[in-house]
């Protein structure tokens, strides 16, 4: 295997490890806090540039085996004309390195677009995640907020309670205040009244000679 398909390999051999890590029932929350890292890396964002130039060349490694592949299987039909053992042997040979070849970079493809997909989907679902965190913090904090917003209107509503009671109070005490004066006025008239009619009893008794002198 030359060093360039070696190199292929070995990216493969990566990928499937990146996807075996992806898909291991990690902890959420060191699954969120990777993934929220990750998508916030530089590092990464250059490594994935790197990636995509890298897997461009497999790309045209895999076209490629493909071509040779094709060639190598019309160069088997035609020498079926001419049988020659070596000949047909050293072209099985070529015929199984350009499929191997070719398998080992369409799987390098292919799991390439599944890992990137898959990167994408984890890195979306950690910030869904954290926004629902933050989204129910909020919640919650709104929560306290109202009920201790209720627990203020309600001590409100028993104080203005507390005053319309003492209000109420005191305007019985007023009204109770205002009968009694006008009770006092009557008692007073009336005894003021029974008085003169008193003296004038008493005037009305007398002798009226007492009355001439």
């Amino acid at each position: 295997m030359t060093l360039y398909y070696t190199i292929v390999f070995f990216l493969l051999v990566a990928e499937m490890a990146t996807l075996l890590f992806y898909v291991a029932p990690l902890p959420l929350g060191f699954r969120r806090k990777l993934f929220s890292l990750l998508s916030r890396s530089d590092v990464l964002s250059r490594l994935e540039y790197s990636l995509k130039i890298l897997f461009v060349f497999v790309f045209i490694l895999f076209l490629d085996s493909l071509n040779r592949m094709w060639r190598t299987q019309a160069d088997i039909e035609t020498r079926e004309r001419l049988p020659d053992i070596r000949t047909d042997t050293n072209l099985h040979s070529k015929m199984f390195y350009n499929q191997r070849n070719m398998y080992l970079t369409g799987f390098t493809l292919f799991l390439s677009i599944v890992v990137a997909r898959l990167h994408i989907i984890m890195v979306q679902m950690a910030t869904r995640e954290e926004e629902f965190e933050r989204v129910k913090r909020d919640t919650a904090a709104q929560s306290t907020n109202q009920l201790k917003l209720q627990e203020v209107n309600e001590e409100h509503a028993r104080e203005i309670a507390e005053l319309k009671a003492q209000l109420d109070a005191s305007e019985k005490r007023c009204l109770d205040a205002e009968t009694l004066k006008r009770q006092a006025d009557q008692l007073s008239a009336e005894y003021m009244r029974l008085t003169d009619e008193h003296d004038e009893l008493k005037v009305s008794s007398q002798p009226i000679g007492m009355v001439a002198s």
